[in-house]
């Protein structure tokens, strides 16, 4: 008898975890940025924009494409200022994504990222690449390709995908929770 009773609680604990009290299992916060090799300040930066983008529920290959492509565009520092005139840690243009914002605004990481968030869902090649199967190097070279439209697309979109391989942790494992 007691022995079944002591089946009983396990397979309870199994299933109902925080019913008996027992902490869920652990769950990563950050499972996007937890995975590349970045810096305090860009882990920060990169943190902020996944939370950011899982408020719009963006997929983590989507958000691992967006992550990168901020790492390229600015090392994910927001007050960075490029060449033609782009600022922040997406590299926003005046005349481009950035239109209707103000400087201080593309140089936030919350107001830049939900603009690149109305971006992404007007892509329909970036929502479908964006797939939990869809391989991560391919929705990094398609981030590049439909939201940041360089002018040299196909070497861009290459750069991308090398820069992905550089900085991802344990490249066999996938990104789910």
């Amino acid at each position: 008898m007691r022995r079944k009773l002591i089946l009983l609680v396990c397979l309870c604990s199994l299933l109902f975890p925080s019913k008996l009290g027992i902490p869920a299992p652990f769950k990563r916060m950050f499972p996007v940025s937890d995975r590349l090799n970045l810096q305090h300040d860009q882990r920060m930066v990169a943190q902020q924009i996944e939370s950011r983008l899982r408020k719009h529920r963006i997929s983590d290959g989507i958000i691992m494409g967006a992550i990168i492509n901020a790492y390229a565009e600015s090392g994910l520092n927001p007050r960075a200022i490029g060449p033609g005139n782009t600022h922040g840690v997406f590299q926003l243009l005046p005349s481009g994504l950035g239109h209707d914002m103000t400087i201080d605004q593309m140089h936030d990481v919350n107001a830049s990222t939900d603009r690149v968030v109305v971006a992404i869902k007007k892509s329909h090649k970036m929502m479908t690449a964006g797939k939990p199967e869809a391989d991560l190097e391919n929705i990094v070279r398609v981030f590049c390709a439909e939201i940041e439209r360089p002018k040299d697309n196909p070497l861009r979109s290459m750069e991308r995908a090398a820069l992905f391989r550089k900085l991802i942790k344990n490249k066999g494992k996938s990104l789910q929770r």
